[in-house]
């Protein structure tokens, strides 16, 4: 079914958007407006918003544990590789380099956070690091999800994204106006803490911008790349992505409080796919035994006797067999 829009409404939206200047698609534009209005209205937007307001690193960037988390990314360590390393990068700047991808992996931990409904463990972080969903982001775009393999992602998109400039000032402009225009619909009142979303976001959007430039063959952004940058924010914000998280992260097991059972997870599990233990217990994911020793006090581990019995843990899709402990 095709449906016409009210000609007044019509209207208004050009009206909203004739600061924009020219040269760029209305209802591409309008489209990208209606996306962050489904957002917002589904109630979507504003518990991102709340995750990012309230977050807390599940891994301080002070630890030598961090430093550990950013080995395990394929995508960094290849980025580093091709010179695009920190030490020539500006964490506060809007160019594109080394803290672009690592500011768009904070903003899919806090996009994580959300899917699970709870903050997020060290094992979720690393979850995300070693996965291959930036290079599906960065081979899709606002397809991302249909990306199977990014086998066809090379060292040449390092290179590449160091050549991409704007087409002119009229179109960096565009971009600084559009980012404006949809961060003014995204919040009633600005603070300090509005004010730093905006700066990563808008971070995060010029980087999909050369994104969409590169996969072109083009080195000029166009306005259709901005577009582009915000259908793809907006698409990643409204996804599930536990399903492209990289579950052999999760090596822990679930522990059942009333029955004493544990079940260790396999490797394409992760512990929020689990509920209860059927005996009625509540489960707790811990990641080893020994930690569960530890924080628990009456787990035996030396005295684990494996043979199958009673406990099992109910999940959203299978029944599975607790192994008893004593």
């Amino acid at each position: 079914m095709a449906l016409v829009y009210n000609k007044g409404y019509v209207r208004s939206i050009r009206g909203e958007l004739e600061d924009l200047g020219t040269g760029f698609d209305f209802e591409s534009v309008r489209n990208v407006i209606l996306d962050l209005g489904y957002l917002k209205n589904k109630g979507i937007y504003e518990e991102f918003f709340d995750i990012y307001k309230n977050w807390e690193d599940p891994i301080s960037v002070l630890t030598s544990a961090y430093n550990g988390l950013l080995s395990t990314s394929s995508l960094l360590q290849r980025a580093m590789s091709n010179n695009l390393t920190p030490e020539k990068s500006n964490i506060f700047s809007g160019s594109v380099d080394y803290f672009s991808l690592h500011q768009f992996y904070r903003f899919l931990e806090r996009v994580y956070s959300m899917n699970l409904g709870r903050q997020l463990q060290e094992e979720d972080v690393k979850a995300i690091f070693s996965s291959n969903i930036l290079e599906k982001i960065i081979l899709g775009l606002e397809n991302f999800d249909r990306v199977n393999s990014p086998n066809n992602f090379d060292d040449s998109f390092f290179h590449d994204i160091k050549e991409v400039k704007w087409t002119d000032k009229h179109t960096e402009r565009f971009f600084d106006k559009l980012h404006d225009l949809l961060i003014s619909k995204s919040f009633n009142e600005i603070g300090s803490i509005e004010i730093t979303f905006k700066r990563e976001l808008k971070r995060i959007a010029k980087f999909l911008a050369v994104c969409s430039t590169v996969n072109k063959n083009r080195t000029y952004i166009t306005t259709i790349d901005v577009i582009n940058a915000y259908k793809t924010i907006f698409k990643i914000i409204k996804t599930d992505i536990s399903p492209m998280v990289n579950k052999k992260e999760y090596k822990g097991f679930l522990i059942c409080s009333k029955c004493n059972g544990y079940y260790s997870l396999e490797d394409d599990e992760i512990p929020d796919d689990f509920t209860h233990c059927r005996c009625g217990g509540t489960i707790t994911y811990f990641p080893s035994l020994e930690d569960a020793a530890y924080y628990g006090k009456t787990f035996k581990i030396k005295t684990i006797n494996k043979k199958l019995i009673a406990g099992t843990l109910t999940s959203l899709a299978v029944t599975i067999i607790l192994i008893n402990l004593y």
